[in-house]
């Protein structure tokens, strides 16, 4: 460890002494079309100096920048759509732009407009640039760690990708990539078993996030969808990156025939958190093994037609042979501790291999454009684990005149467990759909429609028990006969077909010279033949935007002019079961389960203003989600476990605020805050009330004093999703006069979810609170080469000269070394004096901190 901290630290002063030859700052890049044809003649103007040119016969262009200041340049051509971009240019700048014309998703998407500042006004999404989080520091390098800068998304866990979205929970979000749908793993109970994210952010062009209120484009979940689209390599172009880090290690390749007809992207990843896993309380012989490999190939056979297929294969391995465990837990005045001697092992496999392939068509005239899709997942998740454990648990000694200050001076209680399972889960999901686009007025009128056709193959095999051995006493006591609990065991084969589809239309309505509104709005059906459950879900967006079209620039002060959008969202959001909500504690299925439902609104803004000469943006959305039919489940880390019945009702509301923008010139940060509540009605959630001669309750007395009783039902209660207040924030900044060295900040703050133990009587359910999730994550990265400031210097056989940068960055997890607590374990024993059984929760805790080095090769 003390060598790479010397090599790395060395890395870092070498870059400090680079000493960059002054240029002429500007900008250069190609204009495209849909086809990744060149396109010739469009004017490049930039909007603060009246400087200009024109793109030549191959679409390449050169403009000259003013430095120190915020730059807005359009792009514009005859019959095209307008585009902007808008950056703060340094002293010494050169950079790279590139733009595509009509570059419209085959039928998700306007034209695609990079800026992260300004989007079309209905959308409830957020569209992002992944390249600004590129050096995010996180523990599990998945895109999805972007997510909780957004407002209104929840991730508690840092070695997962999974999240919850204003109330819900990691089942209710919609994933796609290239408009196929994305599953999370089925049988996965610890963020340690996950490994990698389905998405390669190395693969990734854009992505787009909505916390609610989405289109009925979209798919049928009560909570979120990620859009996610890959790259589309250039004509005649090939690159790629390496990374290499204490974590893993992965690399990514790209590029396009001279023709631009074949075009290919693939990227492999390997990831072993062993040096991570070593934190948590749990000592063992942890041996984790996450690997995947992702491709994107496209044939274009002429102008109209083009084929795309992508494939993915994924094998994570999680072996562990625990051997002890120590956590402390209480106050300071009641300090407890748990020490557990463990054998046995955990052996899982995760294994998912998907292919999808599609055939797009693009009409001359790009006003038509039509997909026939088709794609297989093959799942296959075992999991098996054999653990004994021996435990004591004790109060500590926290009189630090005593010799024993820190150690267990009083034992309240001893036993054995033993957790055993022999699981195997099997899917596979095929799927066939179309997705049709046609702009009937010239890029103000759309329509859009799709269609999907689903076959669904899954075999449960579930073998697994629980039991507790306290003092040599079975618990649940029953005397001298030892019986197994929590014992689960099925074999379960579920086949069935599901057919969906929605149409969308899409308009805007000039109510002034600069004026716009805009309207969104679409009905989706669903049917599933095994409960025969017909579902209609209309939605709507309707957007308005003042000075949207009339982009203005104050040349004296160099700002963009301030302007509002504003939006209101809402619909019908249906979610049918896809297999876990269908069983139930007991592994049993109900087929006749109905789709759980809720009913959304959503209204947002967009303030765009400026500060510090810079343009910002600061979003609100006040929503309301009223929800029935719903399935209750019990959370525990990343397990959820259904009741498999639609018993209760509930709501979900609260407000969401987000700044963006570029606090320090060059670097784009966010900040979020969230307010939300969600609570839910059980139905027939009744206990019993004991009440005395005076009628007050009495939870615990002699049986003599209890003269009645009543049914009481316990009425609406957290959701143990239910996270109050919620903050995230994304900082970067560098080295003032220095670029080349910069400080990448992820701070995250949610509020204490609700728990209950398991099986626990009714109105216990959402009492208890589990501690606020705190974290900061910092790191600090140096570029050691960068192809555009050297190029002037490098000869033409320079062995750097294939390289476009190399970065090297120093993370630092867990910042503030807090012990976070994802959930809690229930250790029962007897009671000393004999009364009867005792039960302990003892929080299971997340990664300490770790210090991390990462090294970044683009070429």
């Amino acid at each position: 460890m003390n060598k790479y901290l010397q090599l790395y630290i060395f890395l870092f002063l070498a870059c400090v002494s680079f000493n960059l030859s002054a240029q002429d700052e500007h900008i250069y890049g190609k204009v495209t079309d849909r086809n990744d044809k060149p396109v010739y003649g469009v004017s490049i103007v930039n909007r603060y100096t009246g400087a200009g040119t024109t793109t030549d016969f191959n679409g390449n262009f050169t403009l000259y920048m003013t430095p120190g200041r915020m730059n807005v340049v359009e792009f514009s051509y005859i019959g095209k759509e307008t585009q902007i971009e808008e950056f703060y240019l340094r002293r010494g700048d050169v950079r790279e732009i590139n733009v595509t014309f009509w570059d419209l998703d085959i039928v998700l998407d306007e034209v695609v407009v990079r800026s992260t500042i300004y989007r079309p006004p209905t959308r409830t999404a957020v569209k992002l640039n992944p390249r600004e989080f590129e050096s995010i520091p996180t523990v599990s390098g998945n895109i999805e760690d972007i997510l909780p800068m957004l407002g209104g998304t929840v991730s508690n866990n840092e070695l997962s990708s999974q999240y919850s979205v204003r109330g819900g929970n990691y089942d209710e979000n919609l994933v796609y990539v290239n408009d196929f749908q994305v599953y999370r793993p089925f049988l996965v109970r610890a963020g340690q078993q996950e490994g990698l994210s389905f998405i390669n952010p190395d693969l990734v062009q854009g992505l787009e996030f909505s916390a609610g209120g989405f289109e009925a484009k979209y798919g049928d979940k009560l909570s979120s969808v990620l859009d996610v689209r890959y790259k589309n390599p250039k004509a005649g172009t090939s690159s790629g990156s390496a990374y290499a880090s204490l974590l893993g290690v992965g690399a990514h390749i790209e590029g396009a025939n001279s023709g631009g007809n074949l075009s290919y992207l693939a990227g492999v990843r390997h990831k072993s958190n062993k040096y991570l896993l070593n934190s948590l309380p749990v000592q063992g012989a942890y041996n984790p093994s996450f690997t995947d490999f992702q491709a994107l190939v496209t044939y274009k056979f002429d102008e109209a037609w083009e084929l795309q297929w992508l494939t993915n294969y994924a094998r994570n391995r999680y072996e562990l042979a625990p051997d002890s465990s120590r956590t402390s837990f209480g106050t300071f005045n009641d300090a407890l501790e748990l020490r557990v001697f463990f054998e046995g092992q955990e052996r899982d496999r995760y294994t998912n291999w998907m292919n999808g392939l599609s055939l797009n068509y693009t009409s001359d005239d790009a006003r038509l454009k039509l997909k026939f899709m088709g794609s297989f997942y093959d799942i296959n998740e075992i999991e098996a684990f054999d653990i004994e454990g021996a435990y004591l648990i004790g109060s500590v000694e926290t009189d630090f005149s005593q010799e024993d200050v820190g150690e267990i001076n009083t034992v309240l209680g001893v036993g054995v467990y033993h957790d055993f399972a022999r699981n195997q889960l099997k899917s596979n999901i095929s799927n066939v759909g179309h997705r049709g686009y046609l702009d009937i007025n010239s890029g103000e009128h759309f329509l859009r429609w799709g269609l999907d056709f689903q076959h669904e193959e899954i075999e449960d095999r579930l073998n697994e028990w629980f039991t507790t051995d306290s003092s040599r006493y079975n618990i649940p006591y029953h005397g001298t006969e030892v019986r197994l609990n929590e014992v689960l065991k099925t074999d379960i084969s579920l086949s069935s077909n599901r057919l969906m589809g929605f149409i969308q239309d899409d308009f805007s309505l000039y109510t002034g010279e600069n004026d716009e509104l805009a309207v969104s709005a679409g009905v989706r059906f669903n049917y599933w033949d095994l409960n025969k459950e017909l579902l209609l879900s209309p939605r709507i967006q309707i957007g308005y935007s003042p000075e949207l079209k009339n982009f203005k620039f104050d040349p004296e002060k160099h700002l963009v002019e301030h302007r509002w959008n504003l939006r209101l969202a809402g619909g019908l959001y249906q979610q049918p079961a896809f297999y876990r909500e269908l069983r139930n504690f007991e592994g049993e299925i109900n087929r006749d389960l109905k789709a759980q439902k809720s009913l959304h609104v959503v209204l947002g803004s967009d303030y765009i203003f400026n500060m510090w000469k810079r343009p910002f943006k600061f979003t609100t959305e006040l929503y309301y989600k009223e929800m029935w039919d719903l399935v209750p489940y019990d959370l525990d880390n990343l397990l959820i476990r259904y009741f498999a019945e639609n018993k209760a009702v509930g709501y979900a509301g609260g407000i969401d605020f987000r700044l963006n923008g570029e606090f320090v010139p060059g670097t784009d940060s966010w900040i979020s805050l969230s307010v939300m509540q969600t609570k839910e009605d059980l139905k027939d959630d009744f206990y019993l009330q004991f009440l005395n001669a005076a009628g007050e309750d009495i939870l615990r007395s002699d049986d003599r004093e209890i003269v009645d009783t009543l049914n009481v039902e316990v009425g609406y209660v957290r959701r143990p999703t239910d996270q109050r207040v919620t903050f995230g924030m994304f900082f970067q900044d560098h080295i003032p006069g220095n670029e080349k060295l910069k400080m990448h900040l992820r701070l995250l703050f949610g509020s204490g979810l609700s728990t209950n133990p398991p099986n626990s009587n009714p109105r216990l359910r959402g009492f208890f609170k589990i501690p606020s999730y705190r974290r900061i994550d910092i790191g600090f990265s140096a570029m050691l080469f960068d192809f555009d400031k050297m190029r002037r210097q490098m000869y033409e056989k320079h062995p750097l000269r294939r390289f476009q940068s190399v970065w090297a960055s120093l993370e630092i997890f867990n910042l503030l070394g807090v012990n976070n607590t994802v959930s809690y374990s229930y250790i029962k024993a007897l009671a000393a004096n004999g009364s009867g059984e005792v039960i302990y929760s003892v929080p299971n805790q997340l990664t300490a901190r770790r210090v991390n080095l990462r090294m970044v090769v683009k070429f």
